[in-house]
């Protein structure tokens, strides 16, 4: 069974028999129609059905009237980073277009697969698509970045269609090799302190560009946190820290992607609130493991009551893959926090 789900919604009997037939024929479609009309699935309200699509979110193809579709969509619309695809079909197969979520989302490719399934024409308006420029945002998802600034993405996207080049900051490779395959001449390595040098895209976890112009700022999630903690932490004592560490040091927590700390502190509730107000993993590591990684700071007191010698630095090591410990520990009065770096290959 596919681990994919696109809900195919039909109203007429025209527009029904179309999204059964675009159901067999797409991976993961699933015909709905309006009760007693022959879709796999029967709905007895649109408004309601929509609602859930969007709730989950799973992508929707509607066979009907765009009008429709737009009325009945309004007041589920978030956040188009989140909202699922929306394509609308007209019953007679003619048109696919890519409504809702076409970038990010993927209706602009969904549009074209539906295209492909019944012979339509695909019909996408997105800038960047239709003029053969690189989609940023989807190329910052495909490098593990998180976007920091939405608002740069149509900054970069603007300055492309004027013809302008676009600078490139990303000093550990993350984002630009995906870039090949498009016009190498649209874009350059450019300092970040030169003046007037236009729309850019910056790709660190340190840091930021400064006012030398518009910049669409990416943070790769290759940071581990290794944690250590008294008994009862509380989860603000933690966070606390790793803020203040972060700020010290011109980290963004948004290039984090794990904590990690000694198996034995796995329930500590602290921790676990901690990493879920993060939106980050636990990691968990036994002390014999932690115990064989060489440390900058070892503690015999820790050895003492763990059994190794270093579990927040050692634990960050370890998250990381053996990457580089960029940030030693650093102490408060219940936590300790040591920062490294993923291996990049």
């Amino acid at each position: 069974m596919s681990s994919r789900e696109i809900w195919i919604v039909g109203l007429t009997p025209r527009g029904v028999e179309l999204a059964c037939r675009l159901a067999r024929q797409l991976e993961g479609g699933i015909s709905y129609s309006p009760e007693g009309r022959g879709g796999e699935r029967e709905f007895g309200s649109l408004d309601a059905l929509f609602a859930e699509a969007f709730r989950q979110p799973v992508p929707l193809v509607c066979v009907m009237a765009a009008g429709i579709v737009v009325r009945t969509v309004a007041p589920f619309l978030r956040d188009k980073m989140t909202d699922p695809p929306v394509v609308v079909v007209d019953e007679l197969g003619r048109y696919a277009v890519s409504l809702l979520s076409g970038h990010f989302g993927g209706a602009n490719r969904l549009a074209l697969e539906v295209a492909e399934a019944v012979g339509a024409e695909p019909v996408i308006t997105t800038a960047t698509d239709i003029n053969g420029l690189p989609p940023v945002d989807l190329i910052a998802r495909e490098a593990g970045c998180t976007i920091e600034n939405r608002d740069g993405i149509a900054k970069v996207a603007m300055a492309m269609l004027r013809g302008e080049k676009i600078g490139i900051h990303d000093p550990l490779a993350l984002f630009t090799p995906l870039l090949a395959g498009w016009d190498s001449d649209m874009f350059e390595n450019r300092d970040l302190d030169s003046e007037g040098g236009g729309a850019g895209i910056y790709v660190s976890e340190k840091g930021a560009p400064g006012s030398g112009g518009p910049w669409l700022i990416l943070r790769p999630r290759i940071l581990v946190a290794g944690v250590g903690c008294n008994r009862g932490a509380a989860s603000g004592a933690i966070l606390g820290l790793l803020r203040e560490v972060f700020m010290e040091e011109k980290l963004s927590l948004l290039s984090l992607k794990a904590l990690a700390t000694i198996d034995i502190k796995g329930d500590e509730p602290g921790l676990a609130a901690a990493a879920h107000e993060l939106g980050v993993e636990l990691l968990l590591f036994p002390g014999e493991r932690l115990s064989k990684v060489e440390v900058p700071a070892p503690s015999p007191v820790v050895e003492r009551h763990v059994g190794t010698r270093s579990v927040c630095e050692a634990a960050a090591i370890l998250g990381s893959g053996g990457g580089e410990l960029i940030v030693g520990k650093r102490k408060s009065p219940d936590v300790t926090v040591a920062v490294a770096r993923s291996r990049i290959c």
